[in-house]
This record gives structure tokens, C-alpha cells and sequence, in this order.
């Protein structure tokens, strides 16, 4: 397992986290701001204030040698590029790469045709003026066909990746919204803003809403989650879209329950803002990275703690179902 890492420096580091092993890749030549990966780990892409993105190859066939190459390198936008998505659905190569900046301009990029040399160049499909104020967040959908950006303007915007067309304005945040999210079971979106609070939405009315069932209600409660007394800086989805992970400015982790809407734990474990959250491929490990330059993980300990009760009640069953207790109770 292995964790991509953006530390307020132009380099990016690849941490091992089993042997806390860790390797730098070069290129940038101004801080990385964002990071973004594809599901199988073998791309990632990350933007920086040097104007530029780039999408690495990540090869860790030879884990004692893992390889990370700059695959192509994007350039286009006037300003820091403070926002980078991938496609949920790669095959081989990511087919586009979607980058947002303080430019207030969003750009799609063409990876599937152009490439004659590594790095390449590709070119722009199109260029979208997408918000007033700087960009802080992008996010593709599950099947690859809307894009949802978040911005300082405290709206966030949804756009087809086709051909760059904006589809809807979700208003309703205070102040800037720095994270935006798709659920992974579609229909649904989640953001979380600088008026510390938390919104889920509905993409097919685009109104802000709680659901009270992903799976089979048509039914919803409109509902604001509330908790964070701080900015929120970060929100995502875990245990298959049924609850929201989310980070503030206070160094507070939070796990919500999106059925209740209740707040099911609160992680603290940093001094400072934390600034991203991610989750392992098995959705059981979190890591946490904070101003304050420490990196936490947390371990699910459901159900290790479900099983640790099991074993209590069996062990207190056939503590008080001893037969000399049941005979002089029963005689």
C-alpha cells in the first residue's frame, strides 16, 4: 500500500506505508497543490503553481525499485492550478485529465491521440470560464460523463466532459466551497465549505438534500449536516457511499452516517487544519494529513470490536449456564 503525498514543496513523495520507505518524484518547479489517482494506483496526476500538470506512470512491479515517469506534461492556464481530476474508469491510459486553476478557467485534455514522444504534450479540448473566484476542487463522476467543480464563489458547478457545457449551479453554501465529491452510487454529491458545514445534494433535481435511503427510498428529509465548528476542508465518501469522511481547520476528522445524518465519530489526532483525507482500496485504512505535518492512519475496528463483543456475551452464556446453577435455580 502506498500513499501519494503533496507536502508544500515542488516534489511529491510516494510513501511505502508497510515499510515507511519513502521516494521522491522530481519535476515541478513551484509547490504541488493537488494530487488525484486513478482506481488501479498506476496514474497520477498533480498540479502545481508553476501554471503546469502532470500525469505519472507508477510502476511498483519491483517493490523493492518502484518506477514513477512523467507521462505528460499539461500546459495552458495563467495562473496556479489548484484542482486536477482523472477518470473513474481507466483501461489502459487515462483517455482525459481535467484541471481547474486561480485562472478561474477549467480545461479538458486530450490524452487518446498526440502522444509521439513520453513526456507529451496533449492538447486541450476545450477551455470553460467556470466560476468568479478561484477554483479549490474537482471531482468526475462515476461513469466518466459530468464533472463537478467547487469554487471560492461558494457555488459549485456540474459540466459534461464532452464538450465542456455547464449542466447546473448548486447554490446554497455561505462561503467558499473548498471540497466536492460524487458519490460512488450515483445520484448524489457531496461538498464541504468555509461555513463549516456539509451539504448533500441530489443530481437529478439538484436541490441540497438528505437521503434517507441510498438504495431504495424515493423519499428525502432536507438536511444541512452540522458538526464542524471550523472550515471544512475536505469531504469523501466511504463503506460504499453510505457515509461521509470529513476534515476542518480546527484538525478535526469526522465519520457521519448519511442515513441519520449523525456524526458516528470524531477523529483527533492534529494540532493544525487538516488539509486531505484518503482511504486504502479496501475502505478499512484512513490517513489523515495535517498542517501540521504529521500523517495519521485510522484503522476501521468495527468489526473487531462487534467480534470482541460476540465473544463476551458467548463467554458469559456458559459462565451462568453452568448445570449446577440451572439445577438450584430450577429446584
Amino acid at each position: 500500500m502506498h500513499l501519494a503525498i503533496a507536502p508544500n514543496e515542488s516534489e511529491i513523495r510516494i510513501l511505502d506505508v508497510r515499510t515507511s520507505a519513502c521516494e521522491v518524484i522530481s519535476g515541478h518547479r513551484d509547490t504541488v497543490l493537488c494530487l488525484d489517482k486513478d482506481a488501479s494506483g498506476q496514474w497520477l496526476v498533480s498540479g502545481a503553481k508553476d501554471h503546469e500538470a502532470r500525469l505519472w506512470k507508477l510502476d511498483f512491479s519491483d517493490e523493492m525499485h518502484p518506477t514513477f515517469s512523467c507521462f505528460a506534461l499539461l500546459k495552458g492556464h495563467t495562473s496556479a492550478i489548484s484542482a486536477v481530476a482523472l477518470p473513474r474508469n481507466v483501461v489502459d491510459t487515462p483517455s482525459f485529465i481535467i484541471t481547474g486553476s486561480d485562472d478561474r478557467f477549467v480545461k479538458c485534455w486530450d490524452l487518446a491521440t498526440g502522444r509521439t514522444t513520453t513526456p507529451f504534450t496533449p492538447r486541450s479540448l476545450y477551455t470553460q470560464k467556470a466560476h468568479e473566484k478561484d477554483i479549490n476542487a474537482i471531482d468526475v463522476s462515476p461513469d466518466d460523463k459530468i464533472f463537478a467543480t467547487a469554487s471560492q464563489d461558494r457555488t459549485i458547478k456540474l459540466f459534461n466532459v464532452e464538450n465542456g457545457q455547464p449542466r447546473a449551479t448548486l447554490k446554497g453554501h455561505k462561503r467558499g466551497v473548498f471540497s466536492v465529491k460524487f458519490s460512488p452510487k450515483e445520484g448524489f454529491l457531496a461538498s464541504g465549505s468555509f461555513d463549516n458545514t456539509i451539504k448533500l445534494w441530489s443530481l437529478r433535481n439538484f436541490e441540497c438534500l438528505m437521503v434517507l435511503s441510498l438504495l431504495f427510498s424515493e423519499s428525502y428529509l432536507r438536511k444541512t449536516f452540522q458538526g464542524h465548528e471550523n472550515p471544512v476542508y475536505k469531504v469523501i465518501f466511504m463503506s460504499s457511499g453510505t457515509q461521509l469522511v470529513s476534515a476542518d481547520n480546527e484538525g478535526l476528522v469526522k465519520i457521519w452516517t448519511i442515513k441519520s445524518g449523525e456524526c458516528e465519530a470524531t477523529l483527533d489526532n492534529h494540532t493544525e487544519r487538516v488539509w486531505s483525507i484518503a482511504l486504502n482500496g479496501a475502505q478499512n485504512i484512513l490517513a489523515s494529513g495535517g498542517g501540521d505535518g504529521v500523517i495519521t492512519f485510522w484503522e476501521d475496528t468495527t468489526a473487531l470490536v462487534k467480534e470482541e463483543q460476540r465473544v463476551a456475551v458467548a463467554e458469559r452464556v456458559e459462565k451462568y449456564s453452568h448445570p449446577s446453577l440451572l439445577w438450584r435455580l430450577n429446584g
